[in-house]
């Protein structure tokens, strides 16, 4: 009796442990055929199972005199036997992992009516999988779709298309380049991680691009960016112009990697370049007010970099292994700021209009050893002792900023102080211990209040802040106020 019933009990332990792993048994379903359906509420027919051993399936737009509305959970799930599927027009939705390892798959073809894939995963792992045609009215590409197809190299997308989640062509070695529709709007988290990509086009819709969108395409060199119905001039070598609803690339000379970001994107995020080593030329708009931590990391062909004075924060190691970079900037801009304090040579720009997606904006002149002026290439060396001309102050000291209060939140800090009357911003410094030698990140803001984010927990972090006064191109800043510590929770 005893064992018996310690029988029962490894069973049903058994049986739990892989409902986490394995799909779900179709509970009441009928059959017809190869295929397990269900009727839904609207009687209309959602495949849930097919036992058939056919090669190229298209998949029926009726079972049994009803239309065939989806493709549930798991429908197709290690079907071995299937290379090319086409999915019928009536066919609205896809459900999670529906064609999840099936590894002889080789082409797909989504129809017009479908909106939804799910919560994702509907392709990963299928590593035979070279071509995809995604119909028009699907809305978003969502996490880990096409995880690890690792022959993908063939993608088309329709025109409804508006967001590309995290982790979506992650590891598609064999994608070496793709168009995104004008309808998309965002680029998730490692959206395109480890992709073979040599080329790409940005529609000018983008206005968001999250963190490590396209790190590790070790092979991306070009990155092609909708212009909104205005024209780019040449930029050492390849001339942009965009023409009705394709941007047209003509190389002119030797080809150059050249990336221009669209100016609806307000953030490069957290590594989103990160290992991009075939980039050589980076331009970015006055709408960008931020490059987070390690966004081009390791870009070691990267040489020249146009900052706009919009850009008010720069992350650490945001160009760490970029040893042949120069950096052009307007004088007394942070990015001026923070070439010096980390030691990247930098040339100034004389015009003070903010640039437009250019780099005609800044001519390159042999430094002299007497003095440093708009156009000059500084070194590294150059600093304000031997320079005194650039670093020259004409605006009045800020006051010095008091009562800073710290918040802890999960990861996060809350940073508050009083505001000092005239300043034209706040530069708020902190690290991980009291010298500001571990750790060490600044950011810039407008307003007497900050966000510090990405803490790590029960870590005790030390915070200053300072004012600066900013007026026809000179800075000054104010004294640092006290310093506070708080422990992130």
């Amino acid at each position: 009796m005893t064992k018996k019933i310690l029988s029962i009990f490894t069973t049903l332990i058994m049986s739990v442990s892989l409902a986490g792993v394995l799909p779900a048994v179709t509970v009441g379903a009928e059959t017809s055929g190869d295929y397990e359906y269900t009727v839904l509420d609207d009687d209309t027919v959602e495949i849930t199972g097919y036992t058939g051993s056919e090669t190229e399936l298209e998949i029926p737009s009726e079972i049994d005199g009803k239309s065939v509305t989806s493709i549930g959970e798991y429908g197709f799930y290690c079907c071995g036997n299937l290379e090319s599927v086409k999915i019928p027009d009536n066919v609205t939705s896809i459900g999670y992992g529906a064609f999840l390892s099936c590894e002889n798959l080789t082409n797909v073809t989504i129809g017009n009516g479908v909106t939804t894939l799910g919560r994702g995963r509907a392709f990963q792992g299928c590593t035979k999988l070279t071509s995809i045609i995604i119909g028009n009215k699907l809305k978003s590409i969502p996490e880990e779709t096409f995880l690890n197809c690792t022959n993908l190299s063939y993608v088309e997308i329709g025109n409804g298309l508006t967001r590309i989640e995290k982790l979506a062509f992650e590891n598609c070695s064999s994608l070496k380049n793709i168009t995104i529709p004008n309808s998309v709007i965002y680029i998730g988290q490692s959206a395109f991680f480890g992709c073979g990509l040599t080329s790409i086009t940005i529609p000018y819709s983008v206005t968001n691009i999250e963190s490590i969108a396209f790190a590790s395409c070790s092979s991306l060199s070009e990155i092609n960016v909708d212009s909104n119905n205005k024209n780019y001039s040449s930029q050492d070598g390849v001339l942009f112009n965009y023409n009705k609803t394709k941007l047209l690339q003509y190389p002119i000379g030797k080809t150059l990697a050249t990336y221009t970001i669209p100016n609806s994107v307000t953030s490069i995020g957290y590594s989103t370049f990160h290992s991009c080593n075939n980039l050589t030329k980076i331009s970015i708009p006055n709408s960008v007010t931020s490059i987070e931590e390690y966004a081009f990391w390791g870009c070691n062909s990267l040489t020249s970099f146009t900052i706009p004075d919009s850009v008010i924060s720069i992350g650490d190691s945001a160009f760490s292994g970029c040893d042949d970079l120069t950096i052009k900037c307007y004088q007394g801009s942070y990015a001026e700021q923070y070439a010096k304090e980390n030691n990247i040579k930098y040339e100034l720009i004389v015009d003070n209009n903010p640039p437009h997606n250019t780099d005609n904006n800044s001519n390159t002149q042999t430094p002299n050893n007497n003095s440093t002026k708009p156009n000059q290439t500084v070194s590294p060396t150059n600093n304000k002792k031997t320079n005194p001309s650039i670093n020259k102050v004409t605006v009045p000291k800020p006051a010095k900023v008091k009562s800073v209060k710290l918040t802890a939140k999960k990861k996060k800090l809350n940073v508050k102080w009083k505001k000092v009357s005239g300043a034209t911003g706040y530069e708020v410094t902190y690290a991980t211990n009291n010298k500001f030698t571990k750790n060490k990140k600044t950011v810039k803001v407008k307003k007497n209040k900050v966000t510090i984010t990405r803490l790590k927990s029960k870590k005790w972090y030390f915070v200053k802040v300072r004012a600066y006064k900013k007026a026809n191109g000179d800075i000054n800043y104010g004294k640092w106020s006290k310093v506070v510590k708080k422990k992130a929770k």
